[in-house]
């Protein structure tokens, strides 16, 4: 009994092309480049959901979340083959078909997470292709349905796998090598679906180029993801493939370390382009900034521009304010205006212009800029002393402008905006017919100039 476990464990060896050490460190080696997946995984699904989950369709964040899940559950089932490696390697006859269905449970996680990945590229090429969509959508779609197809048979083929024993040992045989064209025909399949969607992409990215205009950092960032998604995926499964054809037909060798890295790398074919939005985003603000324009029909450099523009408006006029008072007496309200707010003081009564400052000191009023029309007594120290005359003053200004004795700090008012400035005013709640008063100025520190001509009335 014990020679007969022996031959067939011999037989076994023989069929899969390996030895228990080499089958050992393989299965070492695919832990070791699962656990660098891995972390490339975990650090670009937890930037894409703290950023984007709130923002995508729930169908997306499922499939990036279960895609998560399957891949940590791959790596957990790595280690337990290592483990019952290293237990049994005496009597691998034992756990043979435990590790067939750890082998098929694996490929089915590749299975589906490579067929979400060309679901996934497939849309993208879908919103770019144009009028042409439905002929190059149509196949790649059918060849989504093809692979699924092929891992299904898959599936049922290798979990129909008979007993082993010395006479039946020649449908083992049969059995293996059915699964390993299986295998062959998926590994290619999946290959040639993800180098033709690539290519695709490509092709309709390099025909739009001319969308982006002036960024062209833009155009080769998205070429460059397109490249880091997919090409991974696509050398890998070449890579399975020629294994498969050129060796041993088996997941008892170096193939079984390949298998193992397509789940993580078909997720991340997934999560690279919805984790690269933020370097296309910095891309488009930062050309933004110079003034550049993506596109002859508009983009996110146009927003760009406008906002570059405003926020300079804004900060020209950021610390600027004027207060407006309505001649009407029933509008009793001083209206502070910035850029951004609208202050609403309501005051009792209508102070004049002399005493603003004294009765209501508690509305702190705009300070006024130094008159430019009337004398400075520090500029004239040296100059003889000539009593200033308001009337006179006010004589030799233009006829237009005499009626009213208010018109002559206008100047002075005028002084302070800055030029090529304007000042946004709002609507009076009175009708636009009466008429308003000017600006309000601070009079501290002015000159009584009516006050002999009002004496004199």
């Amino acid at each position: 009994m014990a020679s007969d476990e022996a031959y067939l464990n011999l037989l076994l060896w023989q069929a899969l092309s390996s030895t228990p050490n080499y089958l050992l460190w393989c299965s070492v080696l695919g832990l070791v480049f699962q656990c660098i997946l891995l972390g490339i995984l975990i650090s670009q699904a937890r930037r894409y959901l703290e950023v984007y989950s709130l923002r995508d369709p729930v169908p997306l964040v499922l499939v990036v979340v279960t895609g998560l899940g399957a891949v940590i559950a791959v790596l957990a089932i790595a280690c337990i083959q290592i483990h019952r490696l290293i237990s049994e390697s005496d009597d691998y006859l034992t756990v043979s078909a435990v590790d067939n269905i750890s082998n098929l449970v694996i490929f089915g996680i590749a299975g589906a997470l490579g067929g979400a990945g060309l679901i996934h590229a497939i849309c993208k090429v879908w919103k770019i292709s144009g009028a042409t969509r439905f002929y190059v959508c149509g196949p790649l779609a059918l060849g989504v349905l093809a692979s699924w197809g092929l891992v299904l048979s898959a599936l049922v083929h290798g979990a129909s796998i008979p007993e082993i024993t010395v006479i039946n040992f020649d449908y083992v045989d049969v059995w293996m090598k059915k699964q390993a064209i299986l295998y062959k025909c998926w590994a290619g399949l999946l290959a040639g679906m993800y180098l033709t969607t690539w290519c695709s992409r490509n092709y309709f990215l390099v025909r739009q180029c001319k969308q982006f205009g002036e960024q062209k950092g833009l155009s080769r960032m998205l070429l460059w993801m397109v490249a880091e998604s997919m090409l991974p995926v696509s050398i890998v499964a070449l890579v399975f493939l020629i294994q498969l054809c050129v060796y041993t037909p088996s997941l008892g060798n170096i193939g079984r370390t390949i298998m193992q890295c397509l789940p993580a790398l078909s997720l991340i074919s997934i999560l690279n382009p919805l984790t690269y939005r933020h370097r296309l985003q910095s891309i488009i603000d930062t050309q933004s900034n110079v003034g550049l324009k993506p596109s002859d029909t508009g983009g996110p450099g146009e927003f760009g521009l406008i906002s570059n523009r405003l926020a300079g408006l804004s900060s020209a006029f950021k610390s600027f304010s004027y207060k407006k008072r309505q001649k009407d007496e029933e509008e009793r309200s001083v209206r502070v205006i910035t850029v951004d707010s609208y202050v609403f003081e309501n005051v009792s009564s209508q102070p004049p212009s002399h005493n603003f400052s004294n009765g209501y000191g508690d509305l702190s009023p705009v300070a006024s800029p130094t008159p430019t029309l009337l004398p400075d007594s520090s500029s004239v120290v040296l100059a003889p002393t000539v009593p200033f005359d308001p009337y006179e003053f006010v004589g030799q200004l233009p006829q237009k402008d005499s009626q009213s004795p208010r018109t002559f700090v206008a100047p002075s008012f005028k002084s302070a905006v800055p030029s090529g400035k304007s000042i946004a005013r709002t609507k009076s709640q009175k009708s636009s017919k009466k008429p308003r008063g000017g600006p309000i100025l601070d009079p501290t520190g002015w000159p009584e100039l009516f006050g002999p001509k009002e004496e004199a009335s």
